[in-house]
Parts: structure tokens; sequence; C-alpha cells
């Protein structure tokens, strides 16, 4: 077989498995008292997807040097590029902080492979930059051991909008007893990446000292 076509259909496979297993998730019951944003706020979700938020440029308007600069790792969403984070990207370099793709391409969600290199990847970036690290892990099927109902031993700040289309405003804020702060943006869920307000928020964030 032709090594390119090889790779494709490798990549084709990886797709329907990821498709599938978002789609078995979606159908679980959900817990008690959750349950499924409003149907209007997907078409926000589909409108952005039409408008192609990894287009919009980043002018590199009003953004102030970072207190302290340091190495930022970005993940994009499930089925989305590195692409769609180039706003949020260029905002963090023009402030000063070292920016870092993580390297995998389209996320087509966790499995042990990815999850080992990027491990991997994190080791370097913290050990080249002699700086703690701040590590994460997908909400369904981690490849690790953990407790979801504890808080990480470090600072941990969730952005969430109340007019999110894909994900409960509940599961994206959190408990409190699960995050330091939670910072209620209005966006669509496809605009996280993107977004001025969001960006500017994360900018933010990145310099407050707790």
């Amino acid at each position: 077989m032709d090594p390119l076509n090889e790779e494709q259909e490798r990549f084709a496979g990886s797709l329907r498995a990821a498709i599938a297993r978002r789609a078995a998730f979606a159908r679980e019951q959900h817990p008690e008292g959750v349950g499924k944003p409003p149907l209007e706020l997907l078409w926000a979700e589909l409108r952005s997807l039409y408008r192609g938020g990894h287009k919009v440029r980043f002018t590199g308007q009003r953004v102030q040097p970072a207190v302290s600069p340091m190495p930022v790792m970005l993940l994009p969403g499930f089925g989305a590029h590195p692409k769609r984070m180039k706003p949020m990207a260029d905002a963090l370099s023009a402030a000063g902080h070292h920016v870092h793709q993580w390297g995998l391409g389209l996320n087509l969600g966790p499995n042990e492979r990815n999850f080992s290199y990027l491990m991997r990847r994190v080791a370097i970036i913290a050990r080249e930059n002699w700086h703690p690290v701040v590590t994460g892990h997908s909400v369904d099927s981690p490849p690790i051991d953990c407790d979801f109902s504890e808080k990480p031993a470090v600072p941990t700040i969730a952005l969430w909008s109340p007019r999110d289309g894909i994900i409960q405003p509940r599961a994206a804020a959190g408990w409190p007893h699960e995050r330091d702060r939670a910072v209620a943006i209005r966006c669509s869920h496809l605009d996280f990446s993107s977004s001025p307000k969001v960006v500017a928020e994360v900018l933010r964030q990145l310099d407050v000292r707790e």
C-alpha cells in the first residue's frame, strides 16, 4: 500500500473511532440536575464554524507586556486544529510569553500514545525553562487514574460561558472546591480560542499572582 494512502486510512480510522466514542459519551445518561444547553445556543456554534475562528487576525493592539513571561502550551479542543488558536497564540507571544503548540495536529481525542508524547513534551519544556508545570487530562476516559473531585495542587482557573452551546455551564465552571476561580465570558464555545474577550482574560489571568 502507498505510504500516503496508508497514513490517510489510519487518520480516517482514528477520526471514525473518535466520533463514535464521543457519540456514545453523549448518549450516556446525564447526572441528576444537569441538562444540555438550550438548542438555540447551538446555532451560535454553527455560525462560529461558518465564520472560521482561526481566520480572525490578531492586531496586536492593547496588549500589555506580561508581568512575568512564562512558557504556555496551547492544546486545541476535540475536533479542532492548532490553527484555530492562532489569535490566542499571537496575543500571548505579543505579551512576551513563550508559546508552544501541542505538536499533534488535529485533536481526535486522548489515547495512551498521545498522552505519553505530551508528557515528554511538557517535561522538555519545563526543563528548558526552569518553570513549574500545570498539566491536565481529558474529561472522559483519561489515560491515568485520578480523582475528579480533587482540585489540582496548582492554580486552576475555569473560563466558562453562559452562552456555551456545547458544554453545560455547570460542567464548564465546576464547583468551588474544584478550582480556584471561575470567570464567566459571554461567547460561544467554539469562539473561546479566538474571542478578544477570552484572549484578554487569559492574558490577565496569567499575570495574577497567587
